[in-house]
């Protein structure tokens, strides 16, 4: 499927190049689920300054791991957060919801 097809798998940049970065990779993506619920608790504690952090590591994670949308949605996370756009925050989680949904780490 193509890479600007809404629902079709993402697969890592990173991996795409060198397939020897599968299992880092697969580490990253496993914990990907764990990230998005600490950003629901902060949101929910309204912990904003931690949200703020949460994105700001996701934003420097998702390129370094070869998923620039995730470090585009970690950069909007973060401008929300500081602006405190508690509404555009929630929407982006699921935004990174369906993202993660997404991830794969070898193409098929």
């Amino acid at each position: 499927m193509p890479a600007s097809d809404p629902t079709g798998p993402i697969v890592s940049e990173l991996v795409a190049e060198d397939p020897s970065f599968a299992d880092i990779l697969t580490d990253f993506v496993e914990q990907l689920p764990q990230r998005v619920r600490q950003f629901e608790e902060t949101l929910e504690a309204n912990d904003l300054g931690r949200f703020s952090s949460y994105a700001h590591q996701l934003k420097g994670a998702g390129g370094g791991y070869g998923f620039p949308m995730l470090t585009e949605l970690g950069s909007r996370l973060e401008q929300a957060a500081q602006a405190a756009q508690l509404d555009e925050c929630a929407r982006m989680i699921d935004e990174l919801k369906s993202i993660v949904a997404r991830l794969v780490v070898l193409p098929e």
